[in-house]
């Protein structure tokens, strides 16, 4: 959740071809930490950065989260990831793994990433890549093939993709 009033920040790819959205959000400060089920509108959709912007029909008092300066991430540093792994039949909501950033700037196929050794699977698409100080510095959005080596589109992307949308996050 970013903004105040219902903007999620997803992966394009997670999201059906067609039908609605439904966004499941647990809030400890509100409904007693009872999950609740929204029908999302999607708002801006881009494949190719494998981005997408929704909209939840909501006035209550969602968390959200701050997305870091341009700046903020240095290889090397220490990073959280939250995400729901499936394992087998099951999903293992809430996972919070670490890594360190590997690249604050890796490029693949003409796109920038941050790599980090941060395990991520199955499941792990759209998760929040945070910064020792809680802010958000990507998005997940790749695996590579390879053990300990995840890709997440960095925050300064992030932060303009509502912006095309002209959506007010304040």
């Amino acid at each position: 959740m970013i903004g105040r009033h219902g903007y999620v920040l997803t992966c394009a790819h997670v999201l059906p071809e067609e039908g609605s959205v439904t966004v499941t959000v647990t809030n400890s400060s509100a409904n007693g930490g009872k999950p609740r089920t929204y029908v999302a509108e999607v708002l801006r959709r881009d494949d190719d950065r494998d981005i997408a912007l929704l909209k939840v029909p909501t006035q209550a008092d969602l968390a959200t989260v701050l997305l870091a300066p341009t700046t903020a991430v240095e290889a090397g540093e220490t990073v959280t990831v939250i995400d729901h792994p499936g394992a087998g039949e099951a999903v293992l909501s809430q996972t919070l793994t670490t890594g360190v950033v590997s690249s604050r700037a890796r490029k693949l196929d003409g796109r920038t990433y941050v790599q980090t050794s941060a395990a991520v699977n199955l499941g792990s698409s759209g998760g929040p890549m945070f910064d020792s100080h809680g802010d958000v510095i990507g998005l997940v959005v790749l695996k590579a093939r390879i053990e300990g080596a995840a890709f997440a589109v960095p925050a300064a992307e992030l932060r303009d993709f509502p912006q095309k949308a002209t959506v007010n996050l304040k």
